[in-house]
């Protein structure tokens, strides 16, 4: 038979197990495709920005404010060749940002690149080994395979470099067989028959956990409209505040199109400094008519 003073430890060693049950963030459900859109586990558009380990995704007052603009996704750039860090040294990082984010009820997008218009076969092939089994049981988490590895447009991906993206992605869906991926991801959608073409030389990829990634610089309503008949859609970035004048005369409403067509978008400001999402990208949203609650 138990004492009092037994009694009250037991007690307490309770309470405090709940205190921690309740501290622990339940990460979202997965992101799911529907009508060739990636939508949360809400239904709702996925609005991303752009951080890195060590420049906000590892900052809880950061992520935290970050959430507090609308923003539901990170686009976490990871890169290992290029900062001369691998991607052991870096996954403790990773890891941070992905409890963060849930803390926040937003997702991740892991991504993996070197130099725009540029892959390394063995670095991608190495990340992913290391980091598509790793958050395979994250379900705030998804993957975006690389970022505008060819340049510049569907039209310009040979045939190897189809054979060298699938066979990336063959690893990574083996290893994480239920997270979504962002395939391709093109520096612009120009040309939609071209761009489905394209991307129906890939074979083999169950579009209901996967998407065709794409960036708003040569890209028109037109070539989206019609890619999006045929696959799920996603635009990775786009950043009209540091393009030239005459580019930004046709970039600056950029998001608004995306609002209008339901379709996710990151904007590649975030990295350490909200600023122009603050100031002039959410605004120009809200000067649009475009409205949405802060997911809590």
């Amino acid at each position: 038979m138990l004492n009092k003073n037994a009694v009250f430890v037991l007690i307490a060693n309770i309470v405090v197990f709940m205190f921690q049950i309740d501290d622990v963030a339940a990460d979202r459900g997965r992101v799911h495709v529907v009508n060739n859109v990636v939508l949360t586990d809400r239904n709702t558009v996925l609005r991303g920005a752009t951080m890195c380990i060590s420049c906000g995704a590892t900052d809880a007052v950061y992520t935290k404010a970050v959430r507090n603009l609308g923003i539901n996704v990170i686009r976490l750039g990871v890169k290992t060749k290029a900062i001369g860090r691998t991607i052991e040294q870096q996954l403790p990082g990773i890891d941070k940002a992905v409890n963060l984010a849930s803390q926040n009820s937003m997702y991740v997008m892991i991504n993996n690149s070197v130099d725009p218009g540029h892959y390394d076969l063995p670095s991608l092939t190495a990340f992913w080994r290391a980091v598509a089994g790793r958050y395979k049981d994250r379900t705030n988490v998804f993957y975006e395979m690389t970022s505008e590895p060819v340049p510049w447009f569907p039209k310009d991906y040979t045939t190897q470099n189809i054979a060298d993206l699938k066979s990336v992605h063959n690893i990574m869906r083996s290893l994480a067989p239920n997270t979504h991926i962002v395939l391709f991801t093109f520096a612009n959608l120009d040309n939609g028959p071209i761009a489905v073409s394209k991307i129906a030389t890939m074979q083999g990829v169950d579009y209901t956990k996967a998407s065709v990634g794409f960036h708003h610089y040569k890209t028109n309503e037109a070539a989206i409209t019609y890619t999006k008949a045929y696959y799920p859609l996603l635009m990775t970035e786009t950043n009209y505040w540091i393009a030239d004048a005459a580019s930004r005369l046709t970039t600056v409403n950029t998001l608004r199109l995306y609002e209008k067509l339901k379709i996710g978008w990151f904007s590649l400001d975030g990295k350490g400094s909200v600023i122009h999402l603050q100031n002039e990208i959410i605004p120009n949203l809200h000067a649009g008519g475009y409205y949405w609650a802060v997911e809590n």
